[in-house]
């Protein structure tokens, strides 16, 4: 017992004798006739505070000329997405001798609500989607989305998501954040053709807390922590296959890598993104292990034309409750609903130039082919082909980029479209 006061009374002493010389050490000095950069000035900017600006740059002032690397805000600011592209960095010099770091910056728009609508033959759909990126000028960006989907005047399924990440939340390098999410409605996964190998009617309920770490302007390392719960209705007439419900504890990381420099409308240089998944059983479950990595570089071959080669890949073991789907680069030639698989890889060559550029933005078109394989239900699947889109980048607000892709499936003998809402850059 006495050994155990002895460690508190020690470790408290250290607290606070570490606590005192931090207020107590005296601001570090510099040589006299050094010339410094004093302070910042920030022009322009009305929504953005002056605290997230000086966040986002990450330059402690006052300090020596020669450590401001201005090219390096430059990228920072703009890797941001606050603010419109054409911003200024400049030192300028001071009465006193030494310098100012001015930034005239111009805020984008940053709040979007986002219209859900839809209709076929299989029923209707509705919602809202509502981005905020810069949420009380702090960098927070929320997240809200809601949908109802239906057969005339019945009510088949809904979801919602609510999340909040960085911004006000951020200390330092450390970024949280906090998803909740749920929905009831059928979930069903088909084969590259179209055809159903299993339907199941579920409810689920998530929640997610995250905190990210910036390592350097290239490295940002993550981790999170998960509660998943999936209830499988088994009454549900149209099952298929239907799986058991399930309960889960998730413990994620990733490590996400990139060596970018803005271009015009896009950013380039390469990038990668490796995350790793552990299912933690809560009521007699199996554990489960996914992982999944993705590479792309990105060049700018001529001026404002963009070239992208892309490489995915995921490998696990998830129940069906927990399985996500396919889609995006190197995915667009599958079905844009019920592709999902343990196990896929794909790769794809895609060209993008501008062909109006205006005050309010750049309008693209795009070409692509792309292709790889998967593993539905124990079986691969191949899937390649030749693609084209549009992109519409707005210059003066803050929403990743818009866009349309219609792709041709060489193995099924079919065309499939997709909408694309990605990142600008």
């Amino acid at each position: 017992m006495l050994l155990r006061k002895s460690s508190g009374v020690l470790l408290f002493v250290c607290a606070v004798g570490v606590a005192i010389f931090a207020v107590a050490s005296p601001p570090q000095l510099y040589a006299e006739g050094l010339e410094l950069v004093e302070e910042l000035e920030v022009i322009g900017a009305k929504r953005t505070r002056e605290a997230t600006i000086r966040r986002i740059i990450d330059v402690e002032l006052p300090a020596p000329v020669a450590e401001v690397d201005l090219e390096r805000v430059r990228e920072r600011l703009l890797r941001s997405g606050l603010f419109v592209n054409d911003l200024e960095v400049a030192l300028v010099p001071s009465e006193n001798g030494n310098y100012r770091l001015r930034l005239e910056l111009e805020d984008r728009w940053t709040l979007l609500p986002l219209p859900i609508a839809g209709y076929s033959d299989g029923g209707w759909i509705a919602g809202l989607a509502l981005i905020e990126s810069n949420l009380l000028g702090s960098g927070t960006f929320l997240l809200s989305v809601t949908t109802l989907q239906g057969d005339g005047a019945a009510l088949d399924s809904w979801s919602g998501t609510l999340g909040v990440s960085g911004g006000a939340l951020q200390r330092g390098s450390i970024k949280p954040s906090i998803f909740l999410s749920g929905g009831r409605g059928e979930e069903e996964f088909v084969f590259s053709e179209g055809t159903a190998y299993r339907r199941f009617l579920q409810t689920r309920l998530s929640g997610r807390l995250g905190l990210s770490y910036e390592l350097n302007d290239a490295y940002e390392l993550s981790s999170s922590a998960a509660i998943s719960w999936n209830d499988v209705d088994t009454d549900y007439s149209d099952s298929l296959r239907a799986p058991d419900s399930t309960l889960y504890y998730l413990q994620g990381f990733s490590l996400e890598a990139e060596s970018r420099r803005f271009n015009t409308f896009f950013f380039a240089g390469p990038s990668a993104n490796i995350r790793y998944r552990h299912g933690f059983p809560l009521s007699g479950e199996e554990h489960f292990d996914a992982a999944s990595i993705s590479l792309d570089y990105t060049a700018a071959p001529f001026g404002r034309h963009k070239l992208l080669i892309a490489a995915s890949g995921n490998i696990g073991n998830e129940p069906p409750t927990e399985l996500s789907g396919l889609g995006g680069t190197g995915y667009r030639t599958l079905p844009s609903r019920g592709s999902v698989a343990t196990r896929a890889a794909a790769a794809a060559l895609e060209y993008e130039f501008p062909v109006l550029s205006r005050s309010w933005g750049t309008f693209t078109l795009l070409g692509f082919g792309e292709g790889g394989s998967y593993k539905p239900d124990g079986e691969w699947q191949e899937f390649y082909g030749p693609g084209a889109g549009f992109r519409l980048y707005l210059a003066r607000v803050a929403i990743p980029a818009l866009g349309f892709n219609m792709a041709y499936n060489i193995v099924e003998n079919e065309f499939v479209g997709s909408v694309s809402l990605g990142m600008a850059f």
